[in-house]
């Protein structure tokens, strides 16, 4: 078994047994689309997207199949600029065709919106240009020809997308007819929902999907009772991480019936996307998820994993037990041991089965906790993984920084006597969450992220600041800007 390695500068983090695919999968391959299956009806053709495992990159070359049959029907008509622009429009975030008008939304303080908000621009101006490279490259024609492409017809429910001004004209004019019109307005669909799909994960092209087995609907449409449920939170609600999970796990066409913070499925594991990254930098996300290929649980001799969701150590961590920091035992001393410390585990905890209720037909779920272990020649350090992944989510940023300036701990009778410096190693140490009732402690990394992250899993998600490791010009005035303006406030240095 060859143990799975999430690798950064010089930080590694292990766990699990890393997945190929090899074997089972092609997605990897250059000649994806010769999966796709066009299958005969009588004299027509009908249109599916692959029956396996695929990528994104595979599922939009599947797509642009009917873009191009759409194409074929319109013969000398062909505007393939026009035909793009629609898509883009769609695609957009404003406009009159955008299907997921962010740029409306309220975006102030909202950094799940702001991250998704990035995430679908990303996402929709790649799938163009995709679309574009395939069309260019007549990548459809060349595979299928021109006359199965001629006969492919389909049904497409009406999905309420507009159409720009000149695909209408195109499609409703002489060249067009109804069989075109529902050839692009399928396409379009599908498109759509490979968009939103995509959106929990920050390594969305790398993410693979088991496209088995769903001959009852057409394409992606297993997905819109999902999207629909997932655009109500996103456009009117105010987007928490569980919701984010959730469908993701639904994308992935899971069992898992639990919601935690991540999650197992057959083809890897989904964990927050930021694990174990630079805790200060801002271009890291913190609401979106990221896939790994990994099987983090496998139990027995199973040829595959079961699906387990991740819990949480502390439900509700605001009623949980925690300790108040006793400054006495504060120090501008570090342990230089802990922070040069540079590799990490993964560890599994509380491995349980979910209840399952068979007269519904409502199968099991596993749900297990990971804890982030750290391990250094003064001993072991344990913090749960989806505590650490909450506190990085409530973590304050700084605005800026001064080259040169340090943060220091401040001991003469000055009003600012109430800023002191503590060791992780003192905070690690402590059962429970810690917290203090007053004053600011500064807490020195050593840009050791992997120390960071521990810190997240121990302190209470209350007031924890991130600063990089240039630090700040007026502690003081910067602290007091960040966070709430009450109880103790812990800043973790870069």
């Amino acid at each position: 078994m060859t143990e799975y390695q999430l690798s950064w500068e010089n930080q590694t983090l292990t766990w699990g047994e890393k997945l190929s695919f090899d074997a089972e999968c092609e997605w990897a391959s250059a000649d994806t689309a010769a999966k796709c299956t066009l299958s005969k009806e009588g004299a027509d053709w009908e249109w599916e997207v692959s029956s396996g495992i695929s990528r994104a990159r595979a599922i939009v070359r599947d797509i642009g199949i009917l873009l191009a049959a759409v194409r074929v029907r319109l013969g000398a008509a062909d505007h393939l600029e026009a035909l793009l622009n629609n898509v883009e429009a769609s695609l957009a975030l404003s406009g009159r065709e955008a299907t997921l008008p962010l740029s409306v939304v309220k975006m102030a303080e909202d950094d799940t919106r702001s991250e998704i908000t990035v995430q679908a621009q990303q996402i929709g101006n790649t799938i163009t240009n995709w679309l574009r490279e395939d069309a260019l490259h007549d990548v459809a024609i060349r595979q299928f020809g021109q006359k199965a492409l001629g006969h492919l017809e389909l049904r497409s429910r009406c999905e309420q997308h507009l159409w720009t001004p000149a695909v209408a004209q195109l499609l409703m004019g002489p060249s067009g007819s109804p069989i075109v019109m529902q050839l692009y307005n399928e396409f379009l669909h599908q498109i759509i929902l490979l968009r939103d799909a995509l959106l929990p994960f920050s390594n969305w092209q790398e993410v693979p999907f088991d496209l088995k087995d769903i001959e009852r609907v057409k394409g992606l449409r297993f997905l819109e009772q999902h999207r629909r449920q997932f655009l109500v939170e996103l456009l009117t609600g105010g987007i928490s991480h569980r919701v984010i999970v959730q469908f993701a796990q639904c994308t992935l066409r899971t069992s898992i019936l639990e919601v935690g913070y991540g999650f197992q499925y057959r083809l890897g594991t989904v964990l927050p996307a930021g694990i174990g990254l630079p805790i200060a930098a801002t271009d890291f996300p913190r609401s979106l998820l990221r896939w790994h290929p990994v099987w983090t649980v496998k139990i027995g001799n199973e040829p595959e994993p079961e699906a387990i969701a991740f819990e949480y150590e502390l439900d509700d961590y605001y009623s949980a037990r925690s300790n108040l920091l006793d400054t006495t035992l504060t120090s501008v001393g570090s342990d230089n041991r802990l922070l040069d410390t540079n590799k990490a585990q993964l560890i599994i905890v509380g491995l349980e089965q979910g209840l399952a209720d068979h007269e519904m037909g409502v199968q099991a779920t596993r749900k297990c906790q990971l804890r982030l272990k750290l391990n250094t020649d003064s001993g072991a350090f344990e913090v749960d993984l989806g505590q650490a992944a909450r506190g990085h989510r409530y973590l304050y940023r700084s605005p800026g920084t001064v080259a040169g300036e340090q943060l220091s701990p401040i001991t003469d009778g000055s009003p600012e006597a109430a800023i002191q410096s503590v060791e992780a190693q003192h905070l690690l140490a402590l059962p429970n969450l810690v917290t203090a009732a007053t004053g600011i402690y500064t807490i020195q990394t050593k840009q050791n992220s992997l120390l960071q992250w521990m810190l997240l899993g121990k302190l209470y998600p209350e007031n924890i600041i991130a600063a990089d490791q240039t630090g700040w010009g007026d502690i003081q005035t910067t602290v007091n800007t960040l966070g709430k303006q009450f109880g103790a406030k812990f800043v973790i240095e870069g």
